[in-house]
């Protein structure tokens, strides 16, 4: 699955949303970045000052790839709304990739009720 791709799946599901796959190099090692965040609009138009922004990882590790549930936004917002996030793996990029947009379709009216839908 490719990062444009991604970034449209989620943004269909939550259309008030921003959502952002990347690839970059960190240290050597190809890595895909998502940052993700309920709303479009935030303090002094920085992402970061968004409460509920998430940034995750697809990283390579020894069994392939993987998404680790602490690198997902602050746990108890998603606690709060019945969501569970531990570890998405996948033998490629693309699998833990294409894992990871179910997983916020999936949950996509959970997360809803943390923005301003």
């Amino acid at each position: 699955m490719s990062t444009d791709l991604f970034n449209s799946i989620v943004s269909q599901a939550l259309p008030l949303s921003y959502v952002k796959a990347r690839v970059t190099n960190l240290i050597g090692q190809e890595t895909i970045i998502v940052d993700f965040a309920i709303r479009q609009q935030w303090v002094n138009n920085i992402i970061h000052n968004d409460p509920l922004h998430m940034r995750v990882l697809v990283q390579k590790d020894k069994d392939g790839f993987s998404i680790d549930g602490d690198a997902i936004m602050p746990k108890r917002n998603l606690k709060s709304i019945g969501v569970q996030f531990r570890k998405i793996k996948g033998k490629t990029e693309d699998e833990a990739l294409s894992k990871l947009a179910q997983w916020f379709v999936k949950n996509a009216q959970y997360l809803k009720l943390l923005g301003d839908y």
